[in-house]
C-alpha cells in the first residue's frame, strides 16, 4: 500500500516538485518505507525503514493529514502512527461482532466526530473506531454485523443533509450497503443493493465528488459500475447500471481481477491470478 503524504511536499519550482510517499508492507516483516519521488527527474529515493506494529493491507490519513491510520488482514489489531515521525500512537484490537477478525479496509470521517471506519474481509462485520484530539486510535466506540456470508471491502462516507452515510461492498453477497452512522458510531441499516448478475465482487468503492453516484469496481468481471444516489444518499431506482471494461477485449477475464481503488478519475487496476 502506497500514501501520498503531500504534508511534507517540497516545492522546487513552479513545475516541479518532491513529494514525500509512504509505503507498508502487505505481509511480514511489518515495515513503513518513506520514500522521496522527484518529479522532475522521475526518479525515487529510498529514505528510511522502520517498524511497524504489524503489517498493513490499507493506509490512510485522518481528516488533518496528521495521523496514518493501518489496517492488517495478518492479524486482528488496527494502528495509528504519527505522519512524520511514523510512532506509533495507537493500537486497537477489533472487538464485539468483529472480535477476533482482520480488517481489511478502513476508511477515516472528514468531520467530527472523526470515527475511522473499519470492515473485516471473510467475515460480515464492521466496527467504529475513535480518535483522540490528535488523531490517534483509543477505543472501539461500536459494531455490527453484515450477513453470515458477507465479505466486506470497499467503504466510502459521505455527509447528506446532514446525516453521516456509510457504503459498503460487500464481496460474498454482492452487494452495496448503506448505513447510517450517528454520533456515538452506531450503524443502522438504510440499503442493501443486491447487484444485477452472479459472483461480481464489488471490492473498492468512491464516491462523486458531488455524491451524486458511487463507482464500484467489480473484482470478478474487471469492470467499474455507476450507480446514481437520489437525494437523501441512497441508491436511486433508476441507477445508472452501466458497466466499464478494465481489461482489453482480447485478455481472458478469468485470468485477472480488478484491485486497484478508483481515485478522483477512477484509475482502477488489474493484476494476473
Amino acid at each position: 500500500m502506497l500514501l501520498l503524504a503531500p504534508i511534507s511536499a517540497v516545492v522546487l519550482s513552479a513545475v516541479a516538485e518532491v513529494h514525500h510517499l509512504i509505503s507498508a508492507n502487505r505481509y511480514t516483516p511489518p515495515k513503513f518505507h518513506s520514500i522521496e519521488f522527484d518529479d522532475e527527474t522521475n526518479t525515487l529515493t529510498l529514505l528510511q525503514t522502520v517498524e511497524s506494529n504489524n503489517s498493513h493491507v490499507w493506509i490512510s490519513f485522518s481528516h488533518d493529514e496528521n495521523t496514518i491510520y493501518g489496517s492488517s488482514m495478518e492479524s486482528n489489531r488496527l494502528a495509528s502512527y504519527d505522519a512524520a515521525t511514523l510512532e506509533v500512537t495507537g493500537v486497537v484490537e477489533t472487538s464485539g461482532s468483529c472480535e477476533g477478525q482482520n480488517s481489511a479496509f478502513h476508511v477515516a470521517m472528514r468531520n467530527a466526530p472523526y470515527y475511522v471506519i473499519s470492515g473485516s474481509y471473510g467475515d460480515g462485520c464492521g466496527m467504529s473506531v475513535a480518535t483522540a484530539a490528535d488523531g490517534s486510535f483509543v477505543r472501539v466506540e461500536s459494531s455490527w454485523s453484515y450477513e453470515d456470508v458477507s465479505s466486506i471491502h470497499g467503504l466510502a462516507v459521505q455527509e447528506v443533509n446532514g446525516t453521516v452515510l456509510l457504503y459498503t461492498a460487500d464481496m460474498g453477497t454482492d452487494a452495496i450497503w448503506v448505513h447510517e452512522i450517528d454520533e456515538l458510531g452506531v450503524a443502522q441499516v438504510l440499503q442493501q443493493e443486491g447487484l444485477q448478475g452472479d459472483t461480481l465482487k464489488p471490492r473498492h468503492l468512491i464516491l462523486h465528488p458531488r455524491g451524486t453516484y458511487v463507482y464500484a469496481s467489480l473484482e470478478a468481471t474487471n469492470s467499474l459500475l455507476a450507480l446514481e444516489l437520489d437525494q437523501s444518499g441512497l441508491i436511486a431506482e433508476r441507477r445508472d447500471t452501466e458497466r466499464f471494461p478494465v481489461l482489453p477485449e482480447d485478455r481472458d477475464n478469468s485470468q485477472y481481477w480488478v484491485i486497484g481503488n478508483c481515485i478522483q478519475l477512477c484509475y482502477c487496476g488489474a493484476m494476473e491470478r
